[in-house]
C-alpha cells in the first residue's frame, strides 16, 4: 500500500526507520513524528505531500522526508522494505527504509 493511500484511506501512519544512528518516523494526516535515540521527539503538525512518478516528498516546518519506491534492507534484520527514505532536519540527514516490511525468504 502506498504512502498516499495510507494517509488518505485509513488512520494508519506511514512508518520508516533507520540505523546508525537509530531513528524512526511516523506520518499521518495530522502530524509527523521523528524519534531519535537519546534525543527529544520532534513532532510537527500536518505535513504536506508532493507526489512524483515513483517518489513522495513530505514537508513540515523545515523537515523534508523523501520516500522513493526502491527495495531497501535495514541491514539489521531479515525484513525487506518497499521504500528508501531520507529525512533532512536541521542540517542532519538520516537514511533508512520505510513502508510495510516483509520477511526475507529463508534458505530452502
Amino acid at each position: 500500500m502506498s504512502a498516499l493511500l495510507l494517509l488518505t484511506a485509513t488512520a494508519s501512519a506511514y512508518t520508516a526507520l533507520g540505523t546508525e544512528p537509530f531513528w524512526n518516523l511516523a506520518i499521518d494526516r495530522r502530524r509527523l513524528r521523528l524519534d531519535r535515540l537519546g534525543q527529544r521527539p520532534v513532532v510537527l503538525p500536518r505535513p504536506r505531500l508532493r507526489i512524483s512518478a515513483d517518489a513522495r516528498r513530505f514537508t513540515a516546518r523545515g523537515m523534508t522526508v523523501d520516500v522513493v519506491r526502491a527495495r531497501c534492507s535495514d541491514g539489521m534484520s531479515d525484513r525487506i522494505f518497499p521504500d528508501r527514505v531520507t529525512v533532512r532536519w536541521r542540517g542532519q540527514v538520516l537514511r533508512g527504509c520505510g513502508g510495510r516490511p516483509r520477511e526475507r525468504p529463508g534458505p530452502q
